[in-house]
């Protein structure tokens, strides 16, 4: 139940460091190994990763090689990388990482709609990118401007100038 799953498997791991085989033990870790990845999936499903991550994080050691266990964790590291190339404006690389995301759970709908918005952006960068601001930006003049003299700097060209000028 809410609240109580940490502590349950606190007393869980106590009871398995006095007798880990136990089979009342071991029926209860299955059981709260079931609970803590189905909590997990849940709040994935629902779009509340943190909330999945804490989830895990509740389980601390128990079901550690469970493949439910390690198909979430593995999820949430694949969702964190997607958010860092966001992060990055890296949205063409955010959004092939949503396609593995979604191939990984295929169920959980919200992907298909960041999956659309990452490609919205993506198409909106390039169409900045091809536009005025674009152009403009990777834009370089064909020849710098020399800068104007004056001053001191016209008076030292003029008299370097002057010198060469009477030796020939």
């Amino acid at each position: 139940k809410q609240g109580q799953f940490a502590p349950a498997v606190e007393r869980l791991e106590a009871a398995r460091r006095l007798d880990a085989h136990d089979p009342q033990v071991v029926a209860v870790e299955a059981e709260l190994i079931a609970a803590g990845v189905e909590q997990a999936r849940r709040a994935i499903h629902e779009g509340r990763l943190a909330r999945a991550a804490e989830e895990l994080k509740s389980m601390r050691t128990l079901g550690q090689q469970d493949p439910g266990r390690r198909e979430l964790e593995d999820f949430l590291r694949l969702a964190r990388t997607a958010c860092d190339q966001v992060k990055a404006h890296a949205c063409s690389e955010a959004r092939k990482t949503v396609v593995a995301l979604s191939a990984a759970m295929p169920n959980v709908k919200w992907l298909d709609r960041v999956s659309k918005q990452l490609k919205e952006v993506d198409d909106l960068d390039l169409e900045l990118k091809a536009g005025p601001l674009g152009q403009w930006a990777t834009w370089q003049p064909i020849s710098p401007t020399p800068p104007v003299m004056t001053g001191a700097r016209m008076a030292a060209f003029r008299a370097k100038h002057d010198a060469s000028s009477s030796l020939d």
